[in-house]
Formats: structure tokens, sequence, C-alpha cells
């Protein structure tokens, strides 16, 4: 059986990639590491797991003078990465929904 995406959902994949592209290039046009995707699974939430990951990375970065780049649309996330000294540099829609969108800088520490 051959299996199709649907016309609409292509155009919200695509809508949503030009709107993140701008918007990071808008926001961190120095060089940088975007952090495109930081997960802990459900059942390790709350173990330290995600500061076990974080903390190196920051420590990484600091080190080498380098900032990073992040997106997210959990608002939980948003007082996370705060922690980390992350700042908000942008506050949107995500195109076509009503979703928040947090765009967040770090400079190094």
């Amino acid at each position: 059986m051959k299996k199709t995406v649907h016309p609409r959902i292509l155009e919200l994949i695509k809508r949503y990639g030009d709107y993140s592209s701008t918007l990071h290039h808008r926001n961190a046009p120095m060089p940088h590491w975007y952090l495109l995707s930081i997960a802990v699974d459900r059942q390790y939430q709350g173990m330290g797991f995600s500061r076990k990951l974080m903390d190196p990375v920051m420590r990484h970065f600091d080190e080498h003078g380098q900032s990073c780049f992040l997106e997210t649309h959990n608002p939980k996330n948003v007082a996370f990465y705060e922690r980390y000294n992350f700042k908000v540099v942008e506050l949107g829609m995500l195109p076509g929904s009503d979703k928040t969108h947090w765009a967040m800088l770090r400079k190094p520490q």
C-alpha cells in the first residue's frame, strides 16, 4: 500500500521551517551552536538526567567562548533553560497555530 503525506502537513512543515529559520538567524547572527532537540523520557524526568546532560555541555561552551541558541514550545522548558542562563530573545506564535514559541540564546558565561 502506497502511503502519502497530506499536502497540508507539508505546507505546515515548510511554514514552520521558514519561521524558525528567520527568527534563528535574526537572533543568533554570531557563530553559535544550535541545540535542536534535548529530551529526557518521561519515566526518567525528575531524576537529574537533564542536569547530567546539560552541565557538561554548558561547561564546554563556556570554556570555548561559544554561544548557543534553542527554541521551545513548552512553557515549562523556559524556566529550565533560564537556569542555564538562556535568555528569551523572541516570543512568537507558531505559524498556523495558537502555540507560543520561545527563541532563547545563551552567551558564554
